[in-house]
């Protein structure tokens, strides 16, 4: 069909007034625009997120699902730190016990040692002892008389002989008891040793499969555990944030977008909450019939608006985009959270999440592509009359205007984890 060439301006004016009229979004008398603490309430997070605005690090969130993957982090974070402990424990248990191993082996390699030495001690102490009782039997005992037929002499001679011979005697039994005291002292540290050496032998083996067990929890819950921080902040992500209507992945387009246009455009002044509360009017922050937003800011469903086609009080917008965008061939329609008709969006489209691409569906796309027309209006965003006139050239209508400053200066009251309530 024929096509009409239409400004972006008037596209993008005529689109949002076509529709809130029609009832894409409730009335205004319908809307409020939650209260929360001053403070925006503030949560620490179990895992750092790169991907999220630092200064948005601490905001408290609301969600089930984020709750349930916080907890299984943390489970998850606990069995690892005591697999590690395990391990840590048993590697430690394995010196100790390598330790006591060597020790005793060497305890019984000594008191095998003296053992030998003492059983060869005794062994010539015997054979010494057996001599003398040979020689002294074939003297005639020590215990025989003495031969009267002997003269003096070797009667004494006989005599010392024979004190001699007990007192050698005495001495070597008293080295046999002690050498028999040290064998028996070498046998039983032998004895000891060995069996504690089994003993270290056998807990050795056990903590050995302890601790290939624990290095192996160690990996499996290592690499789950790695996973998980993703999880955890995609379940964030995707949550509400505490006291607010929008999700965190909203608020992070919109702090996102603003941020972009104040290093672009430092004079421009525009806020987070303004478009916020664009998002708002025109989407319910893109959870328009039960939508909701994913981690990656994209619509869980296209939000598409009704058929500008001059019915239901819209102007006529011919199709632009062969239903590329709007998912209609025949007349345009509004898309995504921010409700850009295609034409608009071909015109100023913009790739908030670095993807490379400019999706209307997406919230960080959106949000920029939002902020961009609202600076177009000039500088002097951060006043009333500034952001009065910048809600203008994005819908030409009072009671949308008046609706939209009133949303944002309700957001204003929401303050940033360490920074005051704007306004």
């Amino acid at each position: 069909m024929a096509r009409r060439a239409v400004s972006p301006r008037l596209v993008v004016a005529t689109l949002v007034v076509a529709c809130w009229v029609a009832g894409l979004v409730p009335a205004a008398s319908a809307v409020t625009t939650p209260d929360a603490p001053a403070d925006g309430g503030y949560d620490a997070p179990v895992v750092a997120d790169p991907r999220l605005s630092p200064e948005l690090a601490g905001i408290a969130v609301d969600g089930d699902d984020y709750q349930r993957a916080r907890a299984n982090y943390l489970a998850t974070r606990d069995r690892f730190d005591q697999a590690n402990g395990r391990l840590a424990g048993a590697e430690q248990a394995l010196v100790d016990l390598a330790a006591a191993d060597a020790r005793l082996v060497g305890v019984g390699n000594e008191a095998t040692r003296r053992r030998d030495k003492a059983t060869i001690l005794l062994d010539a102490l015997r054979s010494s002892m057996q001599g003398i009782a040979v020689e002294n039997y074939v003297r005639g005992g020590v215990g025989a008389p003495l031969d009267p037929r002997l003269d003096l002499d070797s009667v004494t001679a006989q005599r010392r002989n024979r004190v001699l011979v007990d007192t050698v005697n005495e001495r070597q039994l008293s080295e046999l008891r002690r050498t028999r005291r040290a064998i028996d002292e070498a046998e039983a540290t032998i004895q000891t040793s060995t069996a504690e050496l089994a003993d270290v032998r056998v807990r050795t083996a056990t903590t050995t499969t302890e601790r290939a067990q624990a290095a192996a929890d160690v990996d499996t819950i290592g690499r789950e555990l790695e996973k998980l921080p993703r999880t955890v902040g995609d379940a964030r992500l995707v949550s509400k944030v505490r006291g607010q209507d929008f999700q965190l992945v909203a608020l992070d387009a919109y702090v996102k977008a603003a941020g972009v246009l104040a290093a672009e455009k430092p004079t421009c002044g525009l806020r987070w909450q303004a478009l916020a509360a664009i998002g708002r009017t025109e989407s319910l922050h893109g959870t328009y019939q039960g939508r909701s937003f994913g981690a990656d800011g994209t619509e869980s469903a296209p939000i598409y608006g009704i058929a500008l086609d001059g019915s239901q009080g819209t102007a006529v917008v011919a199709d632009t985009d062969g239903g590329r965008l709007d998912g209609d061939p025949n007349i345009d329609r509004a898309v995504g959270p921010m409700q850009f008709i295609p034409s608009g969006w071909e015109a100023l489209g913009r790739d908030g999440n670095g993807d490379k691409v400019a999706d209307p569906q997406n919230i960080y796309d959106a949000a920029l592509t939002a902020a961009v027309l609202l600076c177009r209006s000039g500088p002097g965003l951060d006043s009333d009359e500034g952001l009065s006139r910048a809600f203008l050239r994005y819908n030409q209508s009072q009671a949308y205007v008046d609706l939209v400053l009133g949303r944002t200066k309700g957001y204003d009251r929401f303050a940033l984890p360490g920074q005051p309530p704007a306004g």
